[in-house]
């Protein structure tokens, strides 16, 4: 059997999570801490679910689009990058997330069911997505004690929603 090696994507995800790796190095150098520090892990543990992501597409001869993985993947770094950077505590949970959003990915991806069944719930999706946020002004809570109220919690599990764009901090 044949590997159908997806080099386009490899690269581009080589090339999206450059940024996380540099701003692991310039996080250890104002922290003062060595790249082995064990706060960095649950980013180096993402890098290596995104390249896992990427070998099971290859193996499994996935049709899918070579630029998908590697956006997320540049997203999932940055995010995970940040939230390192302002409460470490935060980045194992953070990195939970994104291994469930690689295992769906994965299912979807190279599962028994043809996907374009989904098309069919594209405004129901878009629609349930703005709800969630919608809810997080009614019945947000704030873990970390910042002052905004950008997750939802449910049964243990703690959901966020990304900031708006006006705010300064």
């Amino acid at each position: 059997m044949r590997l159908a090696w997806r080099w386009r994507e490899l690269g581009l995800i080589a090339l999206a999570l450059l940024p996380t790796l540099a701003g692991v190095l310039v996080l250890s150098l104002v922290w003062e801490r060595p790249l082995s520090d064990a706060r960095f892990r649950p980013i180096y543990g993402l890098l290596t679910v995104l390249f896992a992501c990427h070998a099971v597409l290859s193996v499994s001869r996935c049709r899918a689009d070579q630029l998908l993985l590697p956006l997320a993947a540049g997203l999932a770094g940055t995010g995970l990058l940040l939230v390192t950077r302002l409460v470490p505590e935060l980045g194992p949970r953070q990195f939970m997330w994104g291994v469930i959003g690689s295992t769906v990915m994965i299912v979807a991806a190279i599962g028994p069911w043809e996907v374009r069944l989904l098309e069919r719930y594209k405004y129901t999706s878009a629609v349930a997505g703005i709800l969630l946020v919608a809810l997080t002004l009614v019945l947000g809570v704030d873990p970390n004690g910042s002052g905004a109220r950008l997750w939802l919690r449910f049964a243990g599990l703690s959901f966020s929603r990304p900031r708006s764009s006006r705010s300064c901090s």
